[in-house]
Order: structure tokens, then sequence, then C-alpha cells
């Protein structure tokens, strides 16, 4: 007999982006630690659970429209020029958009690479929170210990702070006084794992996360006759 079950939608999210870029560690990586780089951003900023949990799914699925491991790499590398940004951000949302519990997700993708000195007031905070922490996620050397880091990295955002939202900036140069933002982002054991438990804690609001909103519905098929 046909079922029904539901499936927490960070779960599928995970798997997704797993899967896409299953073999690539240097872009599991990237996802993850630009998912968390963001989260704290919002956070910091003291946005609404449902707005951080958008921010999440989206980090997590920000380079999906870059159809190929190869392209996504390049990006990574900074070998591509903006056309190709903006497409592949439009990619991903045409992706995405048409799947409800991902629409929200999907319109923060398709702005994600639209620097804030455009002048664009219709793109999303939390696209520009992920552009931010995009740009961050892509300076970290991982062959090098973090602290020795920190402020080549900082340096380099501030040369570029033109490109990125103020209030934005003004939260990471909160969070980049604190030695535990950079080793717990620059961590190994950080992982899809570690953001399912972030994506349902508590926010800075102290309101708790209703699981429901990000459950998926799934009807289950028996194969008895």
């Amino acid at each position: 007999m046909p079922g029904k079950s539901s499936i927490p939608i960070y779960d599928f999210v995970s798997t997704i982006a797993e899967a896409l870029d299953n073999g690539y560690t240097i872009l599991s990586n990237h996802y993850t630690r630009v998912a968390y780089l963001a989260w704290r951003i919002a956070r910091q900023i003291d946005l609404p659970n449902n707005e951080v949990q958008d921010i999440i799914i989206a980090a997590m699925f920000h380079d999906i429209g870059a159809l190929t491991p190869e392209d996504k790499i390049r990006m990574l590398r900074f070998e591509t020029d903006e056309v190709e940004l903006h497409v592949h951000a439009y990619q991903g949302y045409k992706l995405l958009k048409d799947f409800e519990p991902l629409s929200q997700a999907a319109l923060l993708v398709k702005f994600h690479n639209v620097n804030y000195c455009q002048g664009d007031s219709t793109v999303p905070l939390g696209s520009h929170i992920i552009h931010l922490a995009d740009r961050i996620a892509i300076l970290f050397n991982d062959r090098k210990n973090i602290l020795e880091q920190t402020l080549e990295i900082e340096t380099h955002i501030y040369q570029e702070k033109q490109h990125f939202n103020p209030k934005c900036l003004l939260a990471f140069t909160h969070l980049a006084k604190q030695e535990s933002f950079w080793l717990e982002a620059s961590s190994p054991t950080l992982s899809s794992a570690a953001l399912n438990k972030i994506f349902y804690t508590k926010g800075a609001t102290g309101t708790s996360v209703k699981r429901d909103r990000h459950c998926l519905k799934v009807e289950s098929l028996s194969l008895a006759n």
C-alpha cells in the first residue's frame, strides 16, 4: 500500500549536493564552508530563522548552475568572467525555482554573484551574504594554519569592499575578531552532518525551528502485489 513519509529538507539538500560533486573534495569542502560562513554572517546580522535556513540551503546549492565539476573548479580559481558567473547563477535559479521547498533559496542563488556596487536594490540580503561568504571561502588555503591567514584574507576582502553589502561586511568585521570563527570554518570536521545540527538549532531570537516547514512529504509505494 502507498504510504507517506517525511524527509528533512536539509538531508535532501546535502545528499543532492554531495552526489553532484562526488569525488571532488575541493568542491564539497567549499560548499559546506560557504554554508557555515553564510550562517555565521546571517546570525550576526540577527536574521529570522526561516531566512537563515534558506540562506544555508542556497549556499549549499549556490554553484549548482555550473553544470560540470570542471566549470565549478574554474570559478573557485577565478578562471571565469563576470558574464559566465551570472549565467551559471541564473541556470542554478532555473533548476531550483519550480520546486516549492527550494523556491526561496532559488532567488538567493539567482543573485549571489551580483556586486553591491552595481546598485541593484532588488538583490536579497541573503544573496549578498552568500556572495561575501563565497569570496571569503575561496581565499582559504587548507595547506596552511588558518590563524596565519586571517590578516591576508581580511585585507583582500576590504580591498574589494565596494563589492559587498556594508551590513554583511560589518558582520564579518565583528566575526573576524574571534579565533573560533576561523577555526570552525577551517575545521576538517566541518561537514554536512554538522551543518544539519546548525540548521535545526534555535536562532538568535530564541524561537525554535519548526521542522515541518522544512520537511518533504514523500509518497512511498509498496512493491508487493
